[in-house]
């Protein structure tokens, strides 16, 4: 082999690495997408829109979350949850724990009763008069944690207009169902939603990241059935506490309302 051909085969071999290199860079680098990807807004819409427009709703979730402990070690806790909602001024939410505790809370329009089943316990105290009040006001002024509050709301738009990023991931599965899996940013949190494809598109993932949290914990939600226009009586939404259990003392007091409950 004459110097001639080895140098030319040599050319050769640069020639295939740049072209390779080039390649790996282009696709590494699709071009550049929108911050909010109208498409990612579009798909959430079609999931949202049904819920906010139900009169009444039932909805079965699996929810796990991190508790981040001193040491930076993230423990992972959860709950198996069954609510049903009666727009605009009713809602009932049973909770169990994984340790088996269970709890119960009972909104009827005018008070919020909170029953530990396992403690034989409830606590009552006046709430304002639709749920979304309500539900301002156990963040606001109880300091409640709720995570998945925004989706009970009458109004469910703002999940998607306070993004500030906003992309399709792609297609994935959860459980049985095929999904769209979007992506938004806000302020302090990440927060990914998978929803369901097909002519019924359900929200079927929920997970919430708190960036600015120590540890950045994460909340997740695998929403196993929600049932539309479902029947949903007075009664379910009340609550009489059955033979010894106790009522005690709550320090919860919403801000101009009666601060004493006669029931």
């Amino acid at each position: 082999m004459t110097a001639t051909s080895v140098s030319k085969k040599r050319r050769c071999l640069a020639g295939l690495v740049i072209a390779g290199l080039a390649f790996a860079a282009s696709a590494e680098e699709p071009a550049e997408r929108p911050a909010v990807d109208p498409e990612a807004i579009a798909i959430l819409h079609r999931a949202l829109d049904p819920l906010s427009a139900a009169k009444s709703l039932r909805v079965k979730t699996r929810k796990l979350y991190d508790v981040v402990q001193p040491s930076g070690q993230k423990l992972q806790f959860g709950t198996w949850d069954t609510a049903v909602l009666r727009r605009p001024d009713r809602a009932a939410v049973e909770i169990e724990q994984d340790d088996g505790r269970k709890r119960h809370v009972y909104y009827d329009g005018e008070t919020l009763t909170m029953h530990d089943v396992a403690d034989g316990v409830y606590t009552r105290f006046p709430v304002p008069t639709t749920l979304d009040e309500t539900l301002d006001f156990l963040e606001l002024e109880v300091g409640a944690t709720m995570p998945l509050a925004d989706l009970f709301y009458s109004d469910l738009s703002p999940l998607g207009a306070a993004a500030t990023e906003a992309i399709v991931v792609g297609t994935s599965r959860v459980g049985d169902w095929s999904c769209d899996h979007l992506a938004f940013r806000r302020e302090s949190i990440d927060y990914q939603l998978w929803v369901e494809q097909g002519d019924a598109p359900r929200l079927r993932k929920l997970v919430i990241t708190y960036r600015e949290l120590p540890g950045a914990p994460q909340f997740g939600a695998v929403f196993a059935s929600w049932e539309l226009g479902v029947d949903a009586p007075d009664a379910l939404f009340e609550f009489s506490p059955p033979e010894g259990v106790d009522r005690i003392p709550t320090l919860a007091r919403p801000r101009g309302l009666a601060t004493e409950d006669p029931r």
